[in-house]
């Protein structure tokens, strides 16, 4: 049976991933030219290592729009 801690890890794991995809997706867009999407690749990730969810009626702040 799952314990809080192994939940706590699981889901540090799955904010980690997630931190590293948008960090992933904000580097290759900027290297394709498609500076003002990767704009918004980096601000998600940002969003995430100051702590955010991804809540989608938050869509528009968290993009800085």
């Amino acid at each position: 049976m799952p314990t809080f801690e192994s939940a706590d890890r699981a889901e540090g794991r799955q904010q980690k991933n997630l931190i590293e995809f948008f960090s992933a997706c904000k580097e290759r867009l900027f290297y394709y030219g498609l500076e003002d999407e990767s704009f918004y690749f980096e601000q998600v990730r940002d969003h995430l290592v100051e702590g955010g969810s991804l809540d989608p009626k938050k869509a528009a702040n968290i993009l800085g729009l």
